[in-house]
């Protein structure tokens, strides 16, 4: 199937030998005996070598949900930062969609879609990140310095991996605020 859908050997042998391959060939294989496209059999592929990538899927564990829209975003963030543009919502939401469904068929995702959930740790991990700078702004910290050692903490290898889980808020807003006043008005700020 991989043959059909990629030309060069390096990219073949990539998804061949990347995990859970069986899975994913037979997902790919589902979808065209469903009528799929080549373009979207492909597209499918390359979302789940993505998703592969940015989990820790082990054999027979379900996923939840907000693990998977926790990967979408990271995918989304990944994007941006290959193509210097921002990347398309209808990019992640089709992310996120071939996610839940290869995940469904597999009978490996936990959680409804849309439902109200028991927070996960990605939540947590979520808000921690959020109220951490928060405070720190607050606290006149110079924030560029901290971000790498959040990033640490969180287990990131640098900022960049830690943006997943900044979302503005509107107190991380105001406080980001409040700074660029000071420093417009020939303030000490960062």
């Amino acid at each position: 199937m991989f043959e059909e859908l990629f030309a060069q050997p390096s990219t073949i042998e990539r998804y061949r030998s990347a995990p859970f391959a069986e899975e994913r060939l037979r997902y790919l294989q589902h979808q065209a005996e469903a009528g799929a496209s080549r373009g979207t059999l492909r597209n499918v592929a390359i979302h789940q070598l993505c998703l592969v990538g940015h989990l820790e899927l082990t054999p027979g564990e379900s996923v939840p949900v907000c693990q998977v829209e926790a990967a979408a975003r990271k995918q989304s963030c990944l994007a941006r930062r290959s193509h210097r543009e921002p990347a398309l919502p209808a990019q992640s939401t089709a992310f996120f969609s071939h996610a839940v469904q290869w995940l469904r068929f597999l009978g490996r995702l936990f959680g409804a879609i849309g439902a109200r959930q028991s927070p996960c740790l990605h939540a947590f991990r979520h808000s921690f990140a959020v109220h951490r700078l928060t405070a720190w702004y607050r606290q006149g910290a110079d924030v560029q310095r901290l971000l790498p050692i959040l990033s640490t903490y969180l287990g990131h290898q640098d900022p960049a991996g830690t943006q997943v889980y900044l979302s503005m808020t509107p107190q991380l807003l105001q406080q980001a605020s409040l700074r660029f006043e000071r420093y417009e008005r020939g303030g000490n700020d960062e």
